[in-house]
């Protein structure tokens, strides 16, 4: 399943504090966790940053942003994750699900025409 996250660095932690425990999950491998197949990891020059991944389970995906709560409480000012798809897919996604109300708008209203037996 797809994943976006935004975040933000927290600004009162040092950024050498915040280089240390990225040196240590990666350089133990904990980072990526088990189950997560990362697409993309992007920071810019404010400190925030959006992470694009593809994750087995809720719990890969959790894992993902959870080893930095854990390796340094207060790493993150803010976090949003969610589960995502292709922009054209939610379209077509969207054209069915409408097609499907109309359909039932459409069945609601010959029942209601229809004379009662």
């Amino acid at each position: 399943m797809l994943f976006l996250c935004y975040w933000e660095l927290n600004e009162n932690m040092p950024s050498i504090q915040h280089m240390g425990v990225a040196k240590m999950l990666t350089e133990a491998g904990l980072f990526p966790p088990p189950g997560v197949e990362m697409i993309r990891f992007d920071k810019t020059p404010s400190n925030w940053g959006v992470t694009v991944f593809k994750a087995d389970s809720v719990e890969a995906a959790t894992s993902l942003i959870g080893m930095w709560r854990v390796a340094a409480p207060g790493f993150f000012k803010k976090v949003k994750m969610s589960p995502a798809m292709p922009v054209k897919e939610s379209a077509a996604l969207g054209a069915k699900l409408y097609k499907s109300i109309k359909e039932a708008e459409a069945q609601m209203k010959q029942k209601e025409a229809a004379p009662a037996k």
